[in-house]
């Protein structure tokens, strides 16, 4: 059974956003069956990922694409990475990678329906600092972010988790402290699969923002991709209750 995400939050994202650029290097070094550690020794002898210090190498490698892409034997990266060279679109990769980043990163995950959404639909459809600043003050006080952060880290997640939402364009660049929102497009092949969620909860993708805006997909993809990518969605797309059910 595939693993829901961690109730308590970490600050991973601190360390690798979006890292969309960085993952599509990193599959087409990747093979199946090598390590977090054997990747990071291949990207240092080959000058992948620019020429990064040791220390970047080994936070976009461990705290990004493997914990991400890595888990499951791998399955995640092998998808993505044969998604990749049968053509599917940056865009439609760029959604994938999201879904996977967020499933794994609670503190994201969790931030979409609570705020993101709401937002979204709301007049402005803007999401400022202070909204993300609050989200994280509130998971201090339910006991998701125990022992509190220093206010410093405080800081840099908000940063980040904004920053993460822009690598993947969920949200617009940051202009006198708001970003628009600019919600996803759907996938035109699984629109069913993006629906599916907990009585009560929205999915981390939705096909409507609200009456008023429609459901806007991609151009249909390869016929031949569409049993892969409705696969790699069901699999990310696992909410909380049915692990522990």
């Amino acid at each position: 059974m595939s693993v829901a995400p961690p109730s308590s939050y970490n600050t991973n994202l601190s360390k690798a956003q979006g890292l969309v650029p960085e993952t599509l290097e990193l599959l087409e070094l990747w093979q199946s069956g090598m390590s977090p550690l054997e990747l990071r020794k291949l990207v240092k002898e080959t000058g992948a990922l620019d020429r990064a210090s040791d220390t970047r190498v080994t936070d976009v490698v461990s705290r990004g694409f493997a914990q991400r892409y890595l888990i499951e034997d791998g399955q995640p990266a092998s998808w993505l990475k044969l998604l990749a060279q049968e053509g599917l679109s940056r865009p439609a990769l760029r959604q994938l990678m999201f879904l996977y980043t967020a499933r794994h990163n609670a503190v994201l995950y969790d931030f979409l329906p609570q705020v993101y959404w709401r937002k979204a639909t709301s007049t402005a459809g803007e999401v400022t600092k202070d909204d993300t600043r609050d989200f994280l003050e509130r998971a201090v006080l339910s006991g998701q972010i125990h022992p509190r952060w220093s206010d410093s880290m405080m800081e840099r997640v908000t940063r980040y988790l904004l920053g993460t939402l822009e690598d993947f364009q969920m949200i617009a660049g940051n202009r006198h402290g708001r970003r628009q929102t600019t919600p996803p497009l759907i996938m035109e092949q699984t629109p069913g699969s993006f629906t599916h969620s907990r009585p009560g909860h929205q999915p981390l993708l939705n096909q409507t923002l609200s009456e008023g805006h429609p459901r806007i997909v991609q151009q249909p993809l390869q016929l031949g991709l569409r049993p892969m990518i409705t696969m790699v969605i069901r699999r990310c797309l696992v909410w909380r209750h049915f692990s522990a059910s």
